[in-house]
């Protein structure tokens, strides 16, 4: 089995932390996150399974996969037009 490995010190509310690929830095970009085997985590159990890391199996991760949009970002409410629309929209 494959597991990314989540960062439990640094994951805060919705915004989770992945450790990178070969032990080196975090990231919230799953993309970016390392792939580590059952072997790999056995070997040095008490690295990757602790109160501050916890292996979560690949599948189960990309099940747990939502794509959005975040209408509330800033950069977003621009490109969207939301703030020209409004103030052009007739109230309904």
């Amino acid at each position: 089995m494959k597991y990314h490995l989540l960062s439990l010190k640094w994951s805060k509310g919705n915004h989770y932390v992945w450790w990178g690929p070969n032990n080196s830095g975090y990231t919230t970009d799953l993309e970016k996150a390392g792939v580590y085997t059952e072997e790999q985590i056995n070997q040095k159990k008490h690295y990757y399974c602790n109160t501050s890391t916890l292996p979560v199996q690949v599948e189960v991760v990309n099940n747990s996969v939502q794509q959005r949009v975040s209408v509330a970002d800033c950069d977003n409410y621009k490109l969207f037009g939301i703030g020209e629309h409004l103030k052009a929209a007739v109230e309904y």
